[in-house]
């Protein structure tokens, strides 16, 4: 049976799914950008269409699990019973410092005040509302901070081996601790000599910021698509004014 897991953003959503690409679904919708422009109305159609895409991968069971988004527009249509929620523990201080730092070290700080204080407002009232609602809520720590720390997975499933050395790598191959790699004396092709799975973490976090500029430039061509109709709707505007003021003229 698919296991559905909402997670806060920097989690390690991403790693796990790369490391399990035939068992894990990272499902991402994109939505703080996809419904820039929409009514209300609109809104709501495309959450729905994203929670019944979700169901039908989970009813197919052919992932163990899926991840989504923490989006409480999206989670609210879905059945709670089947959702694991996972958080960063915001009612201790200490705890979101330490998130914070992480954030930062990953993505950098303008993407942390863009994307988590927003997210953060409402935050202790919204898990306090799962909670009495009786949903399955797991709240990450200072010596717990990332999903398969806080619930535990099918055997099957590999895991990060070692956070130390995934955190010391999320910025990408610029991280990594040159005594690994050893060069040939010819300066040609190095060769991992210690971790391999240092150098694959650091591919796995390429990819992390590889999909975070596809999603940044994906929101400047929203943007863009956006500014030409308005000015096309500008221009027209002018035209027809400049009609009827001729018409008045006349």
């Amino acid at each position: 049976m698919t296991q559905i897991i909402s997670a806060f953003p920097c989690l390690g959503k991403t790693t796990l799914c790369n490391l399990n690409r035939d068992t894990i679904f990272d499902r991402e919708f994109n939505e703080s950008r996809s419904v820039r422009g929409m009514l209300p109305e609109e809104k709501a159609v495309f959450f729905q269409q994203c929670a019944d895409m979700v169901e039908l991968q989970k009813n197919t069971n052919f992932y163990d699990y899926i991840f989504i988004t923490d989006n409480p527009e999206l989670v609210s249509l879905l059945d709670q019973d089947s959702i694991i929620h996972v958080y960063p523990d915001v009612f201790d201080d200490k705890v979101m410092e330490d998130y914070k730092k992480q954030v930062i070290e990953r993505s950098g700080t303008e993407w942390y005040e863009r994307v988590i204080p927003p997210k953060l407002i409402h935050l202790k009232e919204h898990i306090n509302q799962l909670l009495q609602d009786g949903c399955d809520v797991r709240l990450t720590n200072l010596e717990d901070k990332y999903i398969e720390d806080v619930y535990e997975f099918q055997p099957q499933i590999q895991l990060p081996k070692d956070n130390t050395i995934e955190q010391s790598l999320t910025q990408g191959v610029k991280k990594l601790d040159m005594c690994t790699l050893q060069i040939s004396p010819k300066g040609d092709w190095f060769n991992p000599v210690k971790s391999l799975y240092t150098l694959e973490q650091a591919i796995i976090n390429l990819q992390d910021e590889n999909n975070y500029l596809e999603n940044v430039i994906d929101g400047l061509r929203t943007e863009k698509r956006l500014l030409i109709n308005k000015e096309e709707k500008l221009l027209l505007g002018l035209e027809e004014h400049s009609i009827n003021k001729e018409s008045y003229r006349s």
